[in-house]
């Protein structure tokens, strides 16, 4: 077992190597130390309804996260979500985070909903898909308190997707 330390394209990073030598066989497991990306955050999420003459919320989303990528990766963001069902906006700025690992997500969000005469604060754990920062999950909308205001169904749908806000070096290693 080696510490070694390498440079690609002038990011330096350190891995612990484990080497075995089989006859005939070099074996060697390289644990890199994980990266930290921060990144835009856009996305949309879709509120349905029962009834069919209401065709629901449904909306985009913009902010801020921070990632940790590795096989099992996590992330954290501030967002704020724009919604509509074409009659009034609801503007949700949210603080939430997420746990990857092999493709399944999960987290929580706080979302504070508003029309800027009323509030509704909402507690919202999810499940879905999801890579670093994206992820394809359904929330399940827990209301803190004023449920009745903004009639959320208890299920809702949402993808989001990082953009990168350093292409050049997309991230650190730590």
């Amino acid at each position: 077992m080696m510490l070694t330390s390498f440079s690609v394209k002038g990011v330096v990073s350190q891995c612990v190597v484990l080497t075995d030598t089989i006859p005939e066989y070099e074996m060697s497991i390289a644990f890199h130390k994980n990266p930290i990306c921060n990144h835009l955050l856009v996305g949309y999420v879709g509120n349905w309804k029962y009834e069919k003459e209401d065709i629901g919320r449904h909306g985009l989303e913009f902010g801020y996260g921070r990632a940790l990528f590795a096989e099992a990766g996590f992330s954290y963001y501030v967002t704020s979500e724009f919604l509509t069902d074409f009659k009034d906006v609801i503007v949700a700025p949210k603080i939430g985070g997420n746990i990857n690992m092999a493709f399944f997500s999960i987290g929580m969000e706080t979302v504070l909903y508003t029309d800027f005469e009323n509030n509704a604060l909402y507690l919202m754990p999810f499940i879905g898909l999801g890579v670093g920062s994206f992820k394809s999950v359904f929330k399940f909308n827990m209301p803190l308190y004023n449920r009745e205001i903004f009639n959320l169904n208890p299920i809702s749908f949402a993808i989001s997707a990082p953009i990168f806000l350093n292409q050049k070096h997309k991230c650190k290693t730590t």
